[in-house]
Formats: C-alpha cells, structure tokens, sequence
C-alpha cells in the first residue's frame, strides 16, 4: 500500500504544483482511500523536504522517491523499490518485483447517497455572519433549496439543502456571528 501511495502521490505530483508539499502554514498532507480485492484501506502520506511519511494500516514508514527512464524507485526505511504504475479510471496496477497489485482509489469528492439518512448536520464553513433565514421550519424541501444565507470575508454564501427532508430548527438567528465548523441547523431527511 505504501508504494501504490508513493507511485500515485509521484504521478499526480508530475501533473500539478504538489511536488515538493510546501504549504504557507506548514506540509501537505493527503489521504488516499484504496480498495484492494474488497477490503478498504487508508494510507496517510505527509510530505517533508527530504520525502515522505507514510501511514497505512500496517504501520507508519519514511520513504523518499526518485523518477527515471525505467520507473519510479522508492525507498521505504532505506529499502530500495522499483515500480510502474498504471492508471485506468480510478484503477490502479501497481508493478514491482515481477508482482502487480491492482487496487481502486477511492474519489474524495464522490457524493455517497447513504451518508445521508436521519438526521444531517449542517455546518459553517468559514466564520462569518448570519444574514438571513431562508427555509421555514418543518416545511417539506427539496434538496439542493437555500437554507440560510452566510456572510464571510465580504462574501455571501447560500448554505442549502443537502437532500430532501426539512429544517427542525435553526441554532443561529440572524445577525449572530458563527465559528468555522459551528453547527447551524438541525435537518432532517425525508
């Protein structure tokens, strides 16, 4: 799991700005979901100026890459590897050490109908302020009708429903400051 990470973290770092990790305010740090012959995995990788810190199920490993003309080679705590990876979709075939390995990345930004059941929280995603209350409470709405309207850095921002169902109540009132990650209504589904 370590180097199919490694070998997708290198692709996607040839293709966008995260090849070194630097952040303003302190390292990148990713996750990737994989499946890997049904069973669901999370590896956490963080990178560091010399590398990379990796944490799967298994345990947590330092490791530092290197692209050539014959594949990506990868150190894991001073073992060296050599890979190829392809990529189809979301599948990916791993090949190392005359082995493969084919496993799914999961996409972070998938919408996952189940999550969403009883009850959903609705929260802040900034701070700001309340400007004004849009859906009655326990009036049926649809998904995606405007629940609230909130104000942050000189912007409006419509929160809205995320599925049918209907506001029990809101926990601000307008003109009331919120928190970053402030609950701010309770929504329930249909």
């Amino acid at each position: 799991m370590a180097l199919l990470t490694l070998a997708e973290a290198a692709t996607t770092a040839r293709t966008s700005s995260v090849a070194s990790g630097w952040r303003l305010n302190g390292t990148l740090k990713r996750s990737f979901e994989w499946t890997i012959a049904g069973h669901p995995y999370t590896v956490l990788l963080e990178y560091r100026q010399d590398g990379f810190d990796i944490t799967t199920p298994l345990g947590a490993l330092s490791a530092r890459i290197q692209h050539t003309a014959e594949g990506l080679y990868a150190w894991l705590n001073g073992h060296r590897y050599q890979a190829r990876m392809i990529r189809q979709g979301g599948q990916r075939i791993l090949f190392t050490q005359g082995q493969s390995l084919t496993a799914t990345l999961g996409d972070p930004y998938a919408y996952a109908r189940s999550e969403i059941h009883g009850h959903a929280q609705i929260k802040a995603p900034m701070p700001g302020r309340v400007v004004a209350l849009l859906a009655q409470v326990g009036t049926p709405l649809e998904k995606g009708t405007p629940l609230m309207i909130l104000e942050a850095m000189k912007m409006e921002h419509t929160l809205r429903a995320p599925a049918d169902g209907m506001v029990r109540s809101y926990l601000f009132a307008a003109g009331e400051q919120v928190s970053d990650g402030d609950e701010l209504l309770d929504f329930e589904t249909a």
